[in-house]
């Protein structure tokens, strides 16, 4: 091998590790923004301003996993099924310290699916609130919407 060749070789090894770390250093940025506007929109939502519609909507990893469930279901614009819920707050890593986060998501689920009277039978000492999530069939959907305003499938 000539002297050129090796340093041609050199030369694009050199390439070949910048282009690395200018990659990485892209996907750092990328994820430093994702964060910054997670934030910024949190900040908004605690000022009870509107959320800037061209970051998407994310609540603060510490909030209850029936306002990611409400989000989902609201950006699906149907009821969806219980499996699906599950999947895809798992897949957004909604409470991802827990242990056991499909066990937890169920739950909240199955709890924010309880009336009113079902709730104060079961909790005597806390204050039932009205469901936040129904049965649509065997899927689940908002408690707002109504059975005859959403069927399967039907975005609002």
């Amino acid at each position: 091998m000539s002297a050129k060749q090796a340093q041609a070789q050199g030369i694009a090894s050199v390439i070949r590790e910048t282009e690395e770390s200018v990659e990485i250093q892209i996907r750092r940025a990328e994820s430093f923004l994702q964060i910054s506007r997670r934030y910024l929109d949190d900040l908004r939502r605690l000022d009870n301003r509107p959320i800037n519609s061209s970051s998407t909507r994310h609540l603060s990893p510490k909030a209850p996993i029936i306002d990611f469930v409400l989000d989902f279901l609201e950006e699906q614009g149907s009821p969806q099924s219980d499996e699906t819920i599950i999947q895809n707050m798992i897949s957004r890593g909604v409470n991802a310290g827990l242990w056991d986060q499909r066990q937890q998501i169920k739950k909240s689920l199955d709890y924010h699916l309880l009336s009113e009277k079902e709730k104060s039978k079961k909790w005597k000492h806390v204050k039932a609130k009205p469901p936040k999530l129904m049965r649509f069939g065997d899927l689940i959907g908002k408690a707002e919407w109504k059975k005859e305003d959403k069927s399967p499938g039907e975005k609002k």
